[in-house]
């Protein structure tokens, strides 16, 4: 099966840069916005992972989820946002995003994220598993 990404955003620069780092992880993606291309897109092909700007545009953060899982159920959704907004990722989180991150965000971040979406969606590695490693790596520390 051939891996690939879909990165959905209304701005086409913020698009591009994803896609770039996506192209750092050595696959190959295709961009369009939140329009019916999206859901077209989504149905016509399965993509390892859907990359989901949500910064601006005309549809909310949540419809933008909606739409994403709607037509692509199984497929993990990393969720972008421009802002910190706490009630936005309680929502998208509570919807069932599999990454949710913030600009600006580290590269390594955006790239580890992407490797753990593409595993948990080849069936090579469940979310606990991944949660579990995220969690035994981060320093107590930082999540107190």
């Amino acid at each position: 099966m051939e891996h690939r990404v879909l990165v959905i955003g209304d701005d086409e620069h913020k698009k591009e840069e994803l896609s770039g780092l996506t192209a750092v992880f050595g696959m190959p993606s295709d961009n369009c916005n939140w329009s019916d291309l999206a859901v077209k897109r989504l149905k016509s092909f399965r993509y390892s992972a859907v990359v989901a700007d949500i910064s601006g545009g005309n549809l909310s953060p949540e419809d933008c989820v909606t739409l994403a899982k709607a037509a692509a159920p199984y497929t993990p959704i990393i969720v972008v946002a421009s802002e910190n907004d706490l009630d936005t990722e309680r929502i998208v989180r509570q919807m069932g995003v599999f990454y949710y991150m913030v600009r600006p965000y580290h590269r390594e971040e955006y790239i580890e994220a992407l490797g753990d979406a593409v595993e948990f969606a080849a069936g090579l590695r469940s979310k606990e598993v991944i949660a579990s490693e995220i969690l035994s790596s981060v320093g107590k520390d930082e999540w107190r």
